[in-house]
């Protein structure tokens, strides 16, 4: 006595289906037998080439869109910070800063025949812009403060002294020194 296994068979009433054989009786379960011949089954075009070139393609892909990002944020996180930087240094500034930069400015690099400052009394700010000053473009100077005191010089003569706070567009100082020295009539 043979067995036969279960499985599909083609099917003895319609050679173009397979029918489920169940190891005792043939079932009501048909299919096209060109989807279930072994021979006929349609492989993956899906080869191993194709599968990394499309790994790749999706990496480099993925690469490209956070350089993309990149590119965009940092200048911006940079801007942010360098706007924040400048915020900072014209906020703080007060005519005693202003002051303390000028006295030690003047004790560098003098040139002959020039007296340091030694200090600055009563200074005090006559022009205030550090509420409303914009950053000003690359290579120009904003106005933020001018102050005005009695200057002690290292020679021991006195005079009046304005001097005059200035940043770039990075918040760096500069001071200068604005008094009026034009003779009076």
């Amino acid at each position: 006595m043979t067995t036969t296994q279960p499985g599909w068979y083609p099917d003895p009433q319609n050679p173009a289906t397979m029918r489920w054989f169940d190891g005792t009786q043939w079932t009501a379960h048909v299919a096209s037998a060109a989807t279930l011949d072994p021979r006929t089954v349609q492989r993956s075009s899906w080869s191993t080439t194709k599968i990394v070139v499309t790994v790749v393609a999706v990496v480099v892909g993925v690469l490209v869109v956070l350089g993309v990002l990149a590119a965009i944020a940092i200048p911006v996180f940079l801007n942010q910070a360098n706007t924040e930087g400048f915020r900072t240094s014209v906020e703080g500034a007060t005519c005693e800063q202003v002051v303390a930069e000028a006295v030690e400015l003047s004790h560098r690099d003098l040139p002959d025949g020039y007296v340091a400052l030694a200090s600055v009394t009563d200074a005090h700010a006559v022009t205030d812009d550090r509420g409303t000053v914009q950053r000003p473009a690359t290579g120009e100077l904003a106005h933020v403060l001018t102050c005005e005191g009695t200057g002690q010089w290292e020679d021991g003569t006195s005079s009046a002294i304005r001097l005059s706070l200035s940043v770039d567009s990075a918040g760096r100082h500069t001071i200068a020194d604005t008094t009026d020295t034009s003779p009076t009539t």
